[in-house]
């Protein structure tokens, strides 16, 4: 019998290539049960991954070194912002890199292509700074 939805690690990002190695369907991949949280990666829908573990599994799959940044920054910071810019909305993750050949913008990941800005460290995620992250949100916020 194959992998199942069920049988997965609640609060886990699973690489579509590691489900379907160890005998997950296909059809589970695009069932109800299974959310796709960035390109060829999903978790469990009843019990999905947090955005910071979203965000380290987005910077593992860049082949370059990368910081989480913009709204995902900033909502990793705890800044209130609007339900459309949160994960829970449907956000992409945002990351900043130096590195790499070009921009890339999925339905799930944005890839900024820019100079190193100053970062830190949190929860085990390297993000730009809070003064960075609120700079890069502000033309999308409304005074409220």
């Amino acid at each position: 019998m194959g992998l199942r939805p069920e049988d997965l690690e609640r609060g886990e990002v699973y690489r579509r290539e590691w489900l379907l190695e160890r005998g997950m369907h296909r059809r589970h991949l695009s069932s109800p049960a299974m959310t796709r949280v960035l390109p060829t990666c999903y978790t469990r829908t009843d019990h999905p991954a947090d955005l910071r573990r979203v965000a380290l599994e987005a910077q593992d799959l860049l082949d370059c070194p990368s910081v989480v940044a913009g709204v995902t920054a900033a909502e990793l910071f705890g800044v209130r912002l609007p339900r459309r810019a949160r994960r829970e909305g449907g956000a992409r993750v945002h990351l900043d890199t130096s590195g790499g050949s070009s921009p890339r913008r999925t339905e799930t990941l944005v890839v900024h292509r820019c100079a190193p800005p100053p970062t830190i460290r949190l929860h085990g995620v390297t993000m730009v700074e809070p003064l960075t992250a609120l700079q890069e949100i502000a033309g999308r916020l409304t005074l409220d």
